[in-house]
């Protein structure tokens, strides 16, 4: 495809061609040039285009999943630690129960020891009245 003439250095005028000129009237020596392009320039540099934006939008896509993943994964592992901690303070807490219940059985022990040396006193003490009574 004709894209430039120059004559004597001088651009010819593209409406004067589209495909093609015409020298008329040459009498003398001339320095003339000649540029030609391919015709499917424009298609190729469309595609280029085309895939140049494909391409920016592919990596933009995987940065944005990239940082997705990452944020998913930083999210597993605040729920994993999260997940130990309460779990270590359930058994902290059941050990707590268990203390706890171990000392109330010891309460409830003592005092059962305790009521019993009261009914033992009470008795004694019925006991020594009835005694005192009979007398």
């Amino acid at each position: 495809m004709l894209y430039e003439v120059k004559v004597d250095g001088v651009k010819v005028d593209k409406k004067q061609f589209t495909d093609s000129y015409t020298f008329a009237d040459i009498s003398g020596a001339h320095n003339i040039q000649v540029v030609y392009i391919w015709k499917y320039l424009w298609v190729c540099a469309l595609l280029g285009a085309a895939f140049a934006a494909f391409l920016i939008f592919y990596i933009r896509i995987r940065i944005i999943r990239r940082k997705k993943r990452k944020k998913r994964q930083e999210e597993r592992e605040l729920r994993a630690k999260e997940l130990a901690a309460r779990e270590l303070a359930e058994n902290e807490n059941a050990d707590d129960i268990t203390e706890n219940a171990e000392n109330m059985t010891e309460t409830a022990d003592d005092s059962t020891e305790d009521t019993e040396d009261m009914t033992q006193t009470t008795d004694d003490h019925t006991e020594d009245a009835v005694s005192e009574e009979k007398r």
